[in-house]
């Protein structure tokens, strides 16, 4: 190749895997690899200053001429632990929903469910970190995502699974994040790539081996979260999804003028 190919990836637990499988694979000679919250991963790719993104998909309302590789993503088939509105009252009583800055897909999805599914309407504010450490009122509420969900969920009597309550609404299942690039690349790295994956998802728990958790994620939570939360492949059921979602997103009114034409061109190799 004439260059490494530049990739960025989301900086959490539910990559690891992947991110194990480049790093171990032969590509990791043909890369460079970059790990980030998944809105700065979205940036970067907008920016070009990366060649291949794991993008998560309310970026997809804003990016244009993105080719989304068809095999692998981030996708939950029921629920995933790590995107949850975590609350001290039931759902229909929280007044105030704070939202995780961390990821645009999470928010845009809490909103969609809101709005569409529980016919809620709390007031949507952001986020502040400092916000988790103090607490809330009794009517307060947060959207969390990621892997700190699993330190601050003890805190609230309520946790309401996002991509749980999307499952029990569509009966499909849900999509996260999917990698994208905006120009082709080879077919010869695409292969190797492919080869990449696999290589992570069958090395996970080598992979856990060499991940530093944190004290409030057990080795046991950590392997059942990536063999029964995630899903890493991008089936026809998470397509279906992704159009789904897409779709809803767009009736969401202070979004519309935002959007360009779906579906995204997929790039099949």
């Amino acid at each position: 190749m004439a260059r490494k190919v530049r990739i960025a990836a989301v900086s959490y637990l539910n990559t690891l895997p992947m991110v194990y499988g480049i790093q171990h694979h032969s590509i990791a000679a043909d890369v460079t690899l970059t790990l980030a919250v998944p809105s700065l991963c979205a940036q970067l790719l907008q920016e070009k200053k990366v060649d291949l993104a794991l993008l998560p998909v309310g970026a997809l309302t804003a990016c244009r001429n993105v080719l989304l590789l068809p095999d692998y993503c981030i996708g939950a088939n029921d629920s995933v632990e790590t995107v949850c509105i975590l609350s001290h009252v039931p759902l229909h009583n929280i007044q105030n929903l704070y939202l995780d800055p961390d990821s645009r897909t999470s928010v845009l999805l809490a909103r969609i469910l809101l709005s569409q599914y529980w016919d809620l309407q709390p007031q949507l504010l952001p986020l502040a970190p400092h916000l988790l450490d103090l607490g809330g009122t009794l009517n307060d509420a947060v959207l969390l995502i990621g892997d700190k969900v699993f330190e601050y969920r003890a805190r609230y009597a309520y946790s309401y699974d996002l991509a749980h309550a999307w499952r029990v609404w569509t009966q499909l299942p849900m999509v996260f994040a999917v990698w994208a690039s905006t120009s082709p690349l080879e077919s010869s790295f695409l292969a190797l790539f492919n080869e990449a994956m696999e290589f992570g998802f069958s090395h996970i728990p080598e992979a856990l081996n060499d991940y530093p958790l944190p004290s409030f994620i057990t080795k046991t939570n950590a392997t059942d979260y990536l063999t029964r939360r995630i899903n890493y492949h991008f089936d026809a059921a998470k397509h279906q999804a992704l159009e789904l979602y897409l779709q809803k997103v767009k009736r969401l009114p202070d979004l519309a003028p935002q959007f360009v034409s779906f579906p995204t061109t997929i790039w099949r190799i």
